[in-house]
């Protein structure tokens, strides 16, 4: 959205998201991970005598790994998302609202930018 020269992007706000989400995705990922791994081999191998048996289940074994990490990372990852979305739903209509404000009141408005040192809109000559 362009009002005047000057673009409003509401995904560059921060949502009040901490850099620890990330840590904290890749730590639970890596002990579930390393858990699977030593765990499960142990059990296949007391299970399983035959060795081309034994390449049939470590396969299928890796799949299901597979599924399994997609169910965590989304699970893991789907509140903050949303939260995410709904907040930048929420920004965009109050922008929307703060725009026919100023508008209405035939007034303009100046944000600082830190690439650009001031950014003057003035919706009221519109």
């Amino acid at each position: 959205m362009k009002k005047n020269g000057y673009k409003f992007n509401p995904v560059s706000v921060k949502a009040g998201l901490k850099d620890t989400f990330s840590l904290k995705i890749s730590v639970i990922y890596l002990v579930v991970s390393a858990l699977w791994i030593l765990f499960s081999d142990q059990v296949v191998e007391s299970l399983v005598a035959s060795p081309s048996m034994m390449t049939v289940i470590q396969t299928g074994k890796g799949f299901f790994f597979i599924l399994c990490s997609a169910i965590l990372i989304y699970f893991l990852t789907h509140r903050v998302v949303r939260q995410l979305l709904y907040t930048q739903r929420e920004l965009l209509e109050s922008y929307n609202r703060l725009s026919i404000a100023l508008s209405g009141a035939h007034v303009g408005s100046w944000d600082w930018d830190k690439v650009r040192p001031c950014v003057w809109t003035d919706l009221g000559a519109s």
